[in-house]
């Protein structure tokens, strides 16, 4: 295929791959080189483009998401990225990378208040052949070719579905709130939104949300609260720029004051109000009461006068396996723990005496939850706690939520072995209200079991409940109403209740997709707004023509090899996607390994449009453009090469026994018990866990990171502490062999020796020979 034929008019040049990243191809030829322009950012921007991109445009008002724009360039050399747009916007979007690790301080700038040259406005409508960028005083951006208009912001943002004006769509459809009026939570994901009085006080914040906050009508301007223990704010940023843009407000709990620093900066029209999230205690005003378990990143949470007892109803949300024991010891009502503690910790947990609710995920293996005594929250459902006093009210509401009296009245007296085949006819029939109906006389059984005095009811109760959760299929079931419904969780006497009804305002599907998916044409059948549809089957299309002229392309300096490259940016996005992540655990080493290019400027005059030419063929700014040489290989990737030809050089290698007493010395040293050989080897302990902080012998505190094991951990310190010990041990024979005094060597090698053939080493050299 002939470029001509892919680009026929000037609007093909415009690709659209996400809500707020697009991709202007300024080529003239397959052989040109950096033939794109960048606006925006799209977290899953293919990686071939990357090296081919010549400039990239920051507007005013940060087009995308700037968390992702480390997903967008080229991590291995920082300073062939060329950023053009207001010096304090760019330099405040920059400074913002620090909290992933990037310090983009040396990245090419122009400052289209400083270096555009002064351009008459005959010269921008020219015939020449170039690519102008227009830059308004009302933070507008234009783009045009040839007279063409190729990118207009402020019409894109009118016509199509920015990041921004999705929100308020959220937030218009949401706006009253009056579904989470009470108190409750909602899982997104693997993250809680806790609710009470219509605000949302959310425990780390979900990636995606848009298909969530859609279905379950929940606003994005009544999240009022953020709990983060940890340093990743990746996932906030988005929510912070529409905060940031509508004016907003909202408390975070971090102990992450350079983070949040950097947040507020960049989004300063937004108010952030930072508490630290260590040791805190907040009310929020509107009857529920959070602090935090001390030494650990569970919460406590009081719902103050829950209905319709008007008691307090007191939840432990316990998102990792520390301080377990004071939870266990304290007055609550029950414990909300995700699947992965349970499984770890159900003993500990279970002598508690405590209902326990299990968050879920859809890896979550449902069997093996069969017959526990636990209520399972699944993601994207609506939870409403209640706090009963009275048995005969709770039956009572769940009778009447139940809302079939050919259920109900078998129930009452107390005919229950007709039950099983009425549930069974009632799924059968067709009805639309039927699953709901036996979910609820499955909520009716237990809690008559539970709360019966008589054997003979209670056992009743139990075994034809034993029979109707076998026949109803409960995941189909909330696949397909889940969110539409308002699950109560109803707590009594020690135990909890679960039935259901339509929340108030579920109506007619309303659905905003996250993304655009290959091939999902259902999911964007269920897009309400047939505007919206047509916006993402354009994000689709112009996906797959980018890659097709990405195919087309030689450039005449060669394709990159971005396989590098790949890996630079997989590693980052495998470094953010947990939540336990932050800028203190990120390899420092990817930094920036080149000075900044040397160019010259036009005299610069402020003008209302800002015009310069963007295109290949012409450098109106002076500016030198040229590919940079890559001058050595990225610094992360010699560290581990020299790491590798040192262990090579000094023999180093480990036994198992010598790794086992390290991993025992490190349980022991940070107050866990003693571990077992070899169970150590090929399972982790509990404590062990994305986020969990412990000390290594030498006093280094590791963050245990996705897939990390105890066993790996204290091999990979093992050998670099065996590198250090080697080191430090060559001065000292060089030392002997020259007939110096090496004592004091020998007692800093001393405080270096971790194996017992490192210590028998520094016993020889110190002559006792023990």
């Amino acid at each position: 295929m002939k470029l001509a034929e892919f680009i026929e008019r000037a609007a093909d040049r415009l690709f659209i791959l996400d809500n707020e990243c697009h991709v202007i191809f300024t080529g003239d030829s397959l052989t040109d080189e950096r033939p794109f322009i960048r606006i925006g950012n799209w977290m899953n921007l293919p990686v071939e483009i990357i090296p081919l991109i010549e400039n990239i445009i920051i507007t005013d008002s940060m087009t995308g998401n700037p968390a992702h724009e480390q997903f967008n360039i080229d991590v291995t050399l920082l300073s062939s990225n060329r950023y053009i747009g207001s010096s304090s916007v760019v330099k405040r979007y920059l400074e913002f990378q620090k909290s992933f690790g990037l310090d983009l301080k040396n990245a090419s700038i122009v400052d289209i208040e400083k270096d555009i040259p002064s351009v008459s406005r005959e010269k921008i409508i020219s015939d020449r052949d170039s690519y102008i960028g227009i830059f308004y005083s009302d933070g507008n951006f234009r783009v045009t070719h040839n007279r063409a208009k190729i990118f207009d912001g402020k019409e894109m943002a009118e016509r199509h579905y920015s990041d921004q004006r999705i929100h308020d769509l959220l937030s218009l459809h949401a706006k009253d709130g009056a579904r989470y009026a009470g108190s409750g939570m909602v899982l997104l994901k693997n993250n809680p939104l806790f609710y009470r009085n219509r605000y949302f006080t959310s425990y780390h914040f979900p990636r995606t949300w848009y298909e969530d906050f859609s279905a379950l009508s929940i606003d994005p301007a009544r999240i009022r609260e953020i709990l983060l223990p940890s340093e990743n704010i990746m996932n906030v940023a988005k929510l912070m720029k529409w905060k940031h843009f509508s004016r907003g407000r909202i408390r975070i709990f971090s102990d992450s004051k350079e983070n949040m620093d950097l947040l507020q900066k960049l989004f300063s029209g937004a108010t952030i109000v930072r508490n630290p999230f260590k040791g805190f205690e907040h009310d929020t005003g509107d009857g529920l009461h959070i602090r935090n378990y001390a030494d650990s990143f569970n919460v406590r949470l009081t719902y103050r006068k829950v209905r319709p007892s008007s008691a307090d109803l007191v939840l432990a949300y316990v998102k990792g396996r520390g301080g377990v024991r004071e939870i266990v010891r304290d007055g609550i009502d029950g414990l909300l723990v995700h699947y992965p503690v349970y499984q770890d910790m159900n003993v500990a947990l279970k002598s508690a005496h405590k209902p326990v609710l299990v968050l879920t995920d859809p890896g979550t293996p449902f069997a093996r939850l069969k017959g526990a005594e636990v209520t399972l929250v699944r993601p994207g459902v609506q939870y409403e706690f209640m706090k009963y006093e009275d048995a005969p009210a709770l039956v009572a509401d769940i009778t009447a939520a139940v809302g079939s009296d050919t259920l109900t009245e078998p129930v009452r007296d107390r005919r229950f072995d007709e039950l099983p085949g009425l549930a069974k006819t009632t799924l059968a029939s067709g009805d639309a209200a039927a699953g709901l109906q036996v979910f609820n006389l499955i909520g009716l059984l237990r809690a008559v079991a539970a709360t019966a005095s008589e054997r003979a009811l209670s056992g009743g109760a139990k075994k034809a409940l034993a029979e109707i959760e076998h026949a109803f299929d409960r995941e189909s079931f909330f696949a397909a109403e889940g969110a539409r419904l308002a699950v109560t969780c109803a707590f009594h006497a020690g135990g909890v209740a679960e039935f259901a009804a339509p929340a108030q305002g579920a109506g007619k599907e309303y659905f905003i997709p996250d993304d655009v998916r290959d091939g999902e044409g259902e999911s964007l059948a269920r897009v309400n707004d047939r505007d919206m549809a047509a916006f993402y089957e354009t994000i689709r299309r112009d996906r797959a023509r980018l890659m097709e002229l990405l195919a087309l392309l030689k450039p005449a300096a060669g394709i990159p090899d971005v396989q590098e490259l790949r890996g630079a940016i997989d590693r980052k996005k495998e470094e953010f996607r947990d939540d336990a992540f932050g800028a203190s655990d990120v390899d420092k080493a990817i930094r920036e390994q080149a000075k900044p290019r040397a160019g010259r400027f036009f005299t610069p005059r402020r003008i209302i449009a800002a015009c310069l030419v963007l295109g290949l063929g012409i450098v109106a700014l002076g500016v030198a453009r040229h590919m940079g040489g890559r001058t050595g290989k990225p610094a992360e990737q010699e560290a581990r090469e020299e790491r590798a030809r040192l262990i090579a050089k000094y023999r180093i290698s480990l036994n198992e026994k010598e790794i086992f007493d390290c991993a025992n010395q490190v349980a022991i040293g940070n107050g866990f018990a003693p571990l077992i050989y070899p169970g150590v080897k090929v399972k982790n302990p509990h404590w062990i866990f994305p986020g969990n902080r412990f000390e290594m012998a030498d006093g280094t505190v590791v963050t245990v990171r996705e897939g990390d094991t105890l066993w790996g951990i204290s091999q990979r310190w093992l050998m670099d502490a065996s590198i250090k010990f080697n080191q430090a041990l060559d001065p000292i024979l060089d030392g002997i062999a020259a007939g110096r005094n090496v004592d004091e060597g020998i007692e800093r090698l001393k405080g270096l020796a971790v194996t017992a053939s490192q210590k028998a080493k520094v016993r020889e050299l110190a002559g006792t020979g023990k």
